[in-house]
């Protein structure tokens, strides 16, 4: 029989099917494999921030985005979850530092209008929050999503 040894990109792929069967210590742990073939595979280092951040752990998360982002500051996906991260543990304003800069290099990136939207709106500011998502909605008018956050956002408002 042959024998077949598992190279760090069949650990990260088995990684991310445990990943989306909601399975986060066995896909930590294939990733930690990968890892530990090849330590600067970002993708697994990403991939590893994301299965953290999903399972409560968004502080372990955003340690492995900070590897991503020392070897190549501008990878949008890792500096997006880790401004998501930041927003799960309530650091607003780390958060929307992040979401700025990626807006300042892609204007228009309705994820990131949104997220910006949210994290106003977190904090209150609600007119501040529409203009966010008024600036998603000119890009994607059908976007459910920021549709919805914005009607709530408008509500919360007035109640406020």
């Amino acid at each position: 029989a042959l024998k077949f040894e598992e190279d760090e990109q069949i650990l990260y792929h088995k990684g991310l099917a445990f990943s989306y069967l909601g399975k986060h210590d066995d896909a930590i742990e294939c990733l930690n494999q990968a890892l530990k073939i090849n330590p600067n595979y970002l993708l697994a280092m990403h991939e590893k921030g994301l299965v953290l951040d999903n399972s409560g752990r968004s502080a372990d998360a955003i340690v492995w985005y900070d590897k991503v982002l020392e070897r190549d500051p501008n990878d949008m996906d890792t500096l997006l979850n880790k401004g998501l991260a930041l927003s799960h543990l309530n650091k607003f304003q780390d958060a929307y530092d992040i979401f700025s800069k990626i807006h300042d290099l892609e204007p228009k990136n309705v994820v990131v209008l949104r997220q910006m939207g949210a994290m106003l709106a977190n904090q209150g500011l609600y007119d501040d929050a529409i203009k966010w998502y008024d600036k998603a909605l000119e890009l994607d008018p059908k976007n459910v999503d920021v549709i919805f956050e914005k009607e709530t956002c408008q509500k919360m408002k007035q109640e406020d």
